[in-house]
């Protein structure tokens, strides 16, 4: 895996092997038994490395200055994929025509929906390589651990609609290079899906997602509890969480 340089001006990262295998000899086979994700606080981990999937960046970039709170909360900490990257392109080529009088006010929500994912991923495709680097490309030799991921991942209920999303699997994946590497104990994925985390949590890896996200921001004093709440409420008109996961009020970002 190769991972881009840092952003002008930001703080070198940790030095990580372009490969893991070039520098152990082999490419790390991975046990059958992942350890258990490691436990985290509510502040953020000084000393772990945080992987952005789809769902979690799509958040940060629909509110103002989400771009600039990523950057100054995480730094070199955070680590993203060329499939997550692939993902962005994707949706931020999207276009359909605006509904119009003869469509329900569902399809009109759908559609403000999508133009506003469209927006964010916009800034995303052009944000994340300038302030934290071009994305980590995986070799063409994790194809087949990532297919595995992929099996997995779709044998979660309930059924995921369009299939499993390839760029949780590869942040998987990464996450668990990393870890081999020796580079970070506790390796993060931030993700929305209850899936991913699922997922995550089965191979070792801690997860966060976007309000969890905003709630170590609010340890750091970068937010206020109501700030994190209104930004939260912000985000969850581009992506959501599940019921019993999402925030009450501002109470719950302490």
């Amino acid at each position: 895996m190769t991972a881009g340089p840092t952003s002008s001006g930001a703080s070198a990262r940790p030095v990580i092997p372009a490969n893991p295998g070039s520098v152990f000899g082999a490419r790390p086979r991975l046990k059958r038994r992942s350890p258990p994700p490691p436990s985290l606080t509510s502040s953020r981990d000084p000393d772990a490395f945080y992987v952005l999937d789809s769902g979690v960046g799509l958040a940060f970039a629909s509110i103002s200055g989400g771009m600039d709170l990523l950057q100054v909360h995480y730094r070199e900490q955070l680590r993203y994929v060329d499939e997550v990257m692939f993902e962005w392109e994707t949706q931020a080529g999207w276009s359909s025509p605006a509904p119009g009088p003869g469509h329900t006010p569902e399809q009109r929500a759908d559609w403000l929906r999508r133009r506003r994912v469209k927006l964010a991923a916009r800034l995303l495709v052009t944000e994340m390589p300038a302030r934290f680097g071009e994305p980590a490309q995986l070799e063409l030799e994790e194809a087949a651990e990532i297919d595995s991921l992929v099996a997995e991942l779709q044998a979660f209920p309930p059924p995921k609609p369009g299939g499993a999303d390839r760029g949780e699997c590869a942040s998987v994946r990464y996450g668990e290079l990393l870890r081999s590497a020796e580079q970070a104990r506790v390796i993060v994925m931030c993700a929305n899906d209850d899936r991913a985390q699922r997922l995550a949590g089965n191979h070792g890896i801690a997860h966060r997602d976007m309000a969890r996200v905003l709630t170590e921001m609010v340890h750091e004093n970068r937010l206020t509890k109501q700030q994190a709440f209104t930004h939260y409420e912000v985000m969850s008109k581009t992506t959501e969480l599940r019921v019993s996961r999402r925030p009450a009020g501002p109470d719950d970002f302490a």
